[in-house]
């Protein structure tokens, strides 16, 4: 099993989609067979050998949409920093 993190600080809109990471993997393989004893045949020893070539491509891209649910955990009053933080910067925006 592999696990792979990504971190970010970032400052969206609610329900706001955001494209947080892409990761591009290649796996390549080589197996060879062979028969014991013949394929160490000189000249004719390749007859009895056979190759074969995987390669496979694994993409992962994360997509992050956000919902701010507000003052269930504190009362109807309570506001989040976070949230708090995102009405500062809209009004800096207005």
């Amino acid at each position: 099993m592999r696990t792979r993190r990504a971190k970010a600080v970032v400052s969206i809109p609610d329900g706001g989609t955001l494209l947080l990471g892409g990761l591009l993997q290649r796996e390549e393989a080589t197996v060879e067979r062979s028969i014991p004893l013949l394929s160490k045949i000189p000249i004719i020893g390749d007859l009895f050998k056979h190759k074969s070539f995987t390669q496979g491509d694994t993409e992962l891209v994360i997509l992050l949409t956000p919902k701010i649910v507000t003052g269930t955990a504190h009362g109807p009053g309570f506001v989040h920093p976070a949230e708090q933080e995102l009405r500062d910067m809209s009004r800096l925006d207005d």
